[in-house]
């Protein structure tokens, strides 16, 4: 993995820790509560912040049909792994096969509200795909980021305003083009930048105790 993208922002005042993720990824979702763990021990010592990988863009976009039998033969050995439940309005979704699997429109959701609300953003982040993976709501429409932005005290409507905004897609543009350019293909990635290096923490789901005695080795007299 080439991590020299990242190195342009490695001069933070403090560490910084980026959790690279995207709203489509199962394991994103069930890896929530971990990364969660890991910024109530850390956030006073250690910056943090979200980057969307964009999984599924483009030419990648496709109905849920496409995707069906690999989700449902998937889920179950997610939920086993990381004890984190997947809903069954979820999974009637994905037996429908109607829905549209786009990282895009989530995605800038992401971005907006990290312009707006970086402190909050990992709870912001677990809350959206909480909201897809275990309630079966839909990224495609408005109703889900309304709904989000009022309940951290943000107009809906001008939040979806910012979501559609120029900065915002080329703010999420950035975001692709980072973790492409970075060499992530898989997601969950945790980074930690410090001292102008970048450092690989994880790539995939672990646990936030393993997670955390890697960062202290790193941390350990700055």
């Amino acid at each position: 993995m080439v991590l020299a993208y990242f190195f342009a922002t490695a001069q933070e005042p403090k560490p910084t820790l980026v959790y690279v993720f995207d709203p489509n990824c199962g394991w994103c979702y069930s890896f929530n509560h971990e990364i969660e763990k890991l910024h109530d021990k850390f956030k006073q010592r250690v910056q943090f912040t979200v980057v969307s990988g964009g999984m599924i863009v483009g030419s990648h976009v496709r109905p849920m049909s496409e995707m069906s039998e690999n989700i449902l033969a998937s889920y179950q050995t997610m939920q086993k792994t990381t004890g984190v439940k997947f809903g069954e309005p979820y999974l009637e979704m994905v037996k429908e096969g109607k829905e549209l699997v786009d990282s895009e429109r989530p995605s800038k959701a992401v971005v907006a509200f990290r312009e707006i609300n970086n402190e909050k953003l990992f709870e912001f982040v677990h809350e959206l795909q909480k909201a897809h993976f275990y309630q079966g709501r839909s990224y495609n429409g408005d109703d889900l980021y309304m709904e989000l932005a009022k309940n951290y005290g943000l107009n809906g409507l001008e939040f979806i305003q910012k979501m559609n905004s120029d900065s915002v897609k080329i703010l999420v543009k950035e975001d692709f083009k980072k973790v492409e350019e970075t060499g992530i293909e898989g997601f969950p990635v945790v980074l930690l930048m410090m001292n102008d290096k970048v450092y690989l923490v994880s790539e995939g789901y672990q646990k936030h105790h393993q997670l955390e005695r890697k960062i202290n080795r790193r941390l350990k007299g700055y």
